[in-house]
């Protein structure tokens, strides 16, 4: 039987406590993403690991994946169980039509909905109400320019997480910022995972 990899990044709160891990695709001992499709990619994630009940890399937290764009057209994400996913809307995902009617669904049918590497915009605009988690990688959008855009949501639903934090000063400036999750070097690189793969069988009902 040949083996599959992930790779798991922690995200953690303002305590530095683990609430959840971005899930990455692996197809080798290589610790970075290989040169395929993304759509494949999230499948073969998915199937191998994620909610498969013997190969569970989660364990009680949340799980942080990334759905290409005609993944989320699909709803890929009803496949599995809402209660420990988060859907990432991958940042070259159009803001369409198609796409918030989508969103609406993985909404309405409880999955938690995050926007990945964002920046701002008003075509952007229409998702918000059904987005629980903004991310922001500081090193493509600083921290002051997120506190601006934070302030005027305040009091709103949303939860808003720095990405890319590498440093102790980067962690305090965020908090002051009002992130309230955290992921990068500071706290850990991703974690390389080697398992058993499955049978190919599940992969191709998710495709």
């Amino acid at each position: 039987m040949k083996n599959s990899y992930i790779a798991r990044q922690p995200i953690l709160d303002r305590d530095k406590k683990t609430i959840g891990y971005e899930l990455l695709f692996r197809d080798g001992p290589q610790n970075r993403f290989p040169d395929i499709d993304p759509e494949l990619a999230t499948s073969r994630l998915l199937s191998d690991h994620c909610w498969s009940t013997h190969y569970n890399v989660l364990g009680p937290y949340l799980g942080f994946v990334n759905f290409p764009y005609q993944s989320l057209l699909n709803l890929v994400p009803t496949l599995f169980p809402c209660d420990n996913l988060v859907v990432e809307i991958l940042e070259d995902c159009p803001p369409t039509e198609a796409l918030l009617d989508a969103i609406k669904q993985l909404s309405q049918l409880g999955y938690k909905i995050a926007l990945d590497d964002f920046i701002p915009n008003r075509a952007w605009q229409a998702f918000l109400p059904y987005v629980s988690i903004i991310k922001f990688d500081i090193r493509l959008f600083p921290i002051e320019k997120a506190r601006f855009f934070m302030h005027k949501l305040r009091g709103s639903h949303i939860q808003f997480l720095a990405e890319k934090v590498e440093t102790y000063e980067e962690f305090e400036q965020a908090k002051q910022a009002g992130f309230v999750y955290f992921q990068g070097y500071f706290f850990s690189k991703p974690e390389l995972i080697q398992r058993k793969a499955l049978e190919p069988s599940f992969i191709t009902i998710i495709q």
